[in-house]
C-alpha cells in the first residue's frame, strides 16, 4: 500500500495526550503534540489517576450509543478491575471520539474487592441484557468468572471456569465467544471456558504473545485477523477467508508481520505497549470500531486510544504479505 503520510493519534487518559505518529513515508519523522484527552470525566478532568498503573482497557457496546469501559488498576494500592459508563445524556456516535465517562468504580465479586498484589489479567464479554461476564486471573489463582449486572450494579460470586485444561493459562484476550490464553510454554490457545478440550485450538503464529485482539471479520475481510503484542512490539497475523475453511480452524495462515509504523510511533513517543484491545460494534457500525491499549510512559502504565485510524486502516497498512505454511 502506497501512502504519503500516516498519523496515529493516541490519546492518553492522563494529563497529556500524544499524537503518535504522523509518519512520513520518506523520512519516518514522528510529530508528538499535546491535545485534549480522549478519556475524560464529565467535568473534563482525565479519567486516570497520576502515577497509578491503569491497564487492560475493554470497551463494550451497550447499544443505543452507550458504552461500558472496564480496566484494571492499582489506584487503590492493590490491583482491581474498574467499571464506568458514558455520562447520562451522552452517546458514542462520532467514530473514535469517545463520550465523557462517569467516575470509575471497582467491581467486587463475592462482595469484596479482588485486591491482588500483582497485576490482573482479565477479559469481558457482554450479553443481550447488557450484563457483563468477566473472566480474570491473578498469579495465585486459576481463571475465575463472575457476572456484573449493570442494571442493578451488583455482581455474582466468582467461580473457577469449567475448562480445567486451560484454567491455569494467562488471559491475553477474547473473541466474541472464546477466551485467548497463554500457557506455560508460551502457546496461545483459543478455548471455550465452559468446556474441556472440545474447542481448544492453538494459534501457531501468536506463540509468546503478551496480548492479542481480534479484528471484526466485516471490517478487515479476514476470518481470524489479529493484532498482537510480543516482546512489546505490535504485529498482525491473519487467516484468509476460504469457503472450505470452517471458523476457528487456523490452517493456511497468512502472516502479515510486524507493524513497523505503529512500533516506531510508540518508540519515538517513549511508550512501551503492554496490552491491546479492539472494540467492535458490529456490521452496521463498523466506523465506530476503535483500538485501545495501555502503555508504559516512563512513570506508569496508562490507557490510550488510536483515534486517527480505524482497525481496518491499521490492518491494511502492513505489507508485503508473507505466506507461511502451517504444519
Amino acid at each position: 500500500m502506497k501512502y504519503k503520510q500516516i498519523c496515529f493519534n493516541m490519546v492518553v487518559l492522563g494529563l497529556l495526550g500524544f499524537s503518535l505518529g504522523c509518519t512520513n513515508a520518506a523520512n519516518n519523522q514522528v510529530v508528538v503534540k499535546q491535545e485534549t484527552p480522549s478519556f475524560r470525566l464529565a467535568n473534563g478532568q482525565p479519567l486516570s489517576l497520576p502515577r497509578a498503573d491503569e491497564y487492560n482497557p475493554v470497551l463494550l457496546d451497550a447499544r443505543n450509543g452507550n458504552v461500558y469501559l472496564l480496566f484494571a488498576s492499582n489506584r487503590s494500592g492493590s490491583h482491581n478491575i474498574y467499571f464506568t459508563k458514558n455520562v447520562s445524556g451522552t452517546t458514542y456516535t462520532t467514530p473514535r471520539q469517545l463520550p465523557a465517562f462517569e467516575e470509575p468504580q471497582s467491581i467486587n465479586p463475592n462482595s469484596t474487592t479482588i485486591n491482588s498484589p500483582t497485576p490482573i489479567s482479565f477479559a469481558a464479554l457482554i450479553d443481550i441484557n447488557n450484563d457483563i461476564l468477566i473472566f480474570f486471573k491473578t498469579d495465585s489463582q486459576v481463571i475465575k468468572y463472575f457476572s456484573y449486572y449493570t442494571m442493578h450494579s451488583n455482581t455474582s460470586y466468582a467461580n473457577a471456569i469449567n475448562n480445567t485444561t486451560r484454567y491455569n493459562d494467562t488471559i491475553v484476550g477474547a473473541t466474541s465467544y472464546y477466551l485467548l490464553g497463554r500457557d506455560a510454554n508460551g502457546n496461545i490457545w483459543s478455548f471455550d471456558p465452559d468446556v474441556n478440550n472440545t474447542y481448544d485450538l492453538t494459534i501457531p503464529h501468536l506463540q509468546g504473545a503478551q496480548s492479542v485482539t481480534r479484528f471484526d471479520i466485516h471490517s478487515v475481510g479476514h476470518e481470524n485477523a489479529f493484532l498482537y503484542l510480543k516482546n512489546n512490539q505490535a504485529a498482525l497475523s491473519g487467516e484468509p477467508l476460504l469457503s472450505f475453511t470452517p471458523q476457528w480452524t487456523f490452517g493456511n495462515t497468512v502472516y502479515y508481520g510486524s507493524h513497523n509504523d505503529l512500533n516506531q510511533s510508540l518508540a519515538r513517543s517513549r511508550l512501551t505497549p503492554h496490552d491491546v484491545y479492539t472494540a467492535n460494534f458490529g456490521y452496521s457500525a463498523l466506523e465506530k470500531n476503535i483500538i485501545l491499549l495501555s502503555a508504559h510512559n516512563g512513570k506508569s502504565l496508562d490507557l490510550y486510544a488510536i483515534t486517527s485510524h480505524s482497525p481496518a486502516e491499521i490492518w491494511g497498512m502492513v505489507a508485503p504479505v508473507i505466506y507461511v505454511p502451517v504444519p
